[in-house]
């Protein structure tokens, strides 16, 4: 019932700007739209993942350059990385990059 989407900042039509993302989580109900402030991603090329953890409450998401782990109830946000580097660059991170699976516990 809740949709993850990456909301563009900036014109993506700018050669010279960098295209920024915030997330955005959408009730497939109603439409409405709440937006996760504190996030900041960098999503050229259509390159960002997002990824709802078992309970449908909490989710991971990231891009070229961001990365987070958001609390959906709370809009609560915070750098994440698999690397345990929060904040790096997802491409040189050695991260999972753009393919995330989450496995429940037997």
């Amino acid at each position: 019932m809740r949709l993850v989407v990456f909301v563009n900042t900036t014109n993506p039509q700018d050669p010279f700007t960098t295209p920024y993302s915030v997330l955005g989580i959408v009730n497939t109900r109603t439409g409405a739209l709440r937006l996760v402030h504190g996030t900041h991603l960098v999503t050229t090329e259509d390159m960002g993942w997002a990824r709802w953890l078992p309970g449908g409450n909490r989710l991971i998401a990231g891009a070229g350059a961001g990365s987070y782990a958001v609390n959906a109830a709370t809009l609560a946000a915070r750098p994440f990385s698999f690397s345990g580097s929060p904040g790096q660059d997802i491409e040189n991170s050695g991260d999972i990059n753009f393919s995330a699976t989450i496995l429940p516990y037997p």
